[in-house]
């Protein structure tokens, strides 16, 4: 979705607030990095956690949020993420869920849901919800990245392009794992252009 799009969206579903400028909505970069560096550090990182509303500047307190948060499960917005285990290892970049946020939800009922928060907060948490959505797009795009690489070694014929395949396995793990700050494409999505192929991984063959 592009900008001019969302922000458009936004002054239809609040118009009261239709004069506020941009950047009173947006989240900052800081907060960005902030999110994501704490949800990285999640057993399921990919499924947005109660502390990141308060990361993002939507809410200050803690019973806040974990009222937001729980409209937000309920409704559908959000999903919960699975029962963990001890036994089971923190690992950020590990399977490969569905999406974890549902945005198609948004629209000019949002506002009741959520009257515990203001308007201005209600803007800035569909500004949050449309930025995880372009995360896990991310992460899902890596992760067949990451899949087609691997499937390329495990068909590798007598270790040819072995090293050049690790190395192109090891950079997309580590970009599942950067803050948007840190990103050349920045916090946006990071699909390829339309009609433009994903990147192919294949083994030589030593022919």
């Amino acid at each position: 979705m592009s900008s001019r799009l969302f922000f458009g969206m936004m002054r239809n579903m609040f118009p009261q607030m239709a004069a506020d400028a941009k950047d009173d909505i947006d989240m900052s970069p800081q907060q960005m990095d902030n999110v994501i560096k704490f949800q990285l550090g999640l057993r399921h990182p990919r499924y947005l956690d109660v502390e990141s509303l308060k990361l993002a500047g939507i809410v200050d307190h803690e019973a806040l949020a974990k009222q937001v948060y729980k409209i937000l499960v309920k409704k559908g917005y959000l999903l919960l993420p699975p029962p963990t285990t001890q036994d089971q290892d923190r690992d950020p970049g590990a399977a490969n869920p569905a999406m974890t946020v549902n945005t198609h939800k948004i629209d000019k009922h949002f506002s009741h849901h959520f009257s515990i928060i203001s308007v201005h907060a209600h803007r800035k948490l569909v500004s949050l919800l449309f930025f995880w959505e372009e995360e896990v797009n991310r992460w899902r795009m890596l992760d067949s990245e990451e899949n087609e690489i691997q499937q390329a070694l495990e068909s590798a014929i007598g270790g040819h392009g072995v090293q050049d395949l690790g190395v192109a396995l090891e950079s997309v793990r580590m970009k599942k794992m950067l803050l948007p700050s840190q990103r050349a494409e920045g916090a946006s999505t990071v699909f390829p252009p339309k009609n433009e192929p994903l990147p192919s991984y294949q083994a030589s063959t030593g022919a």
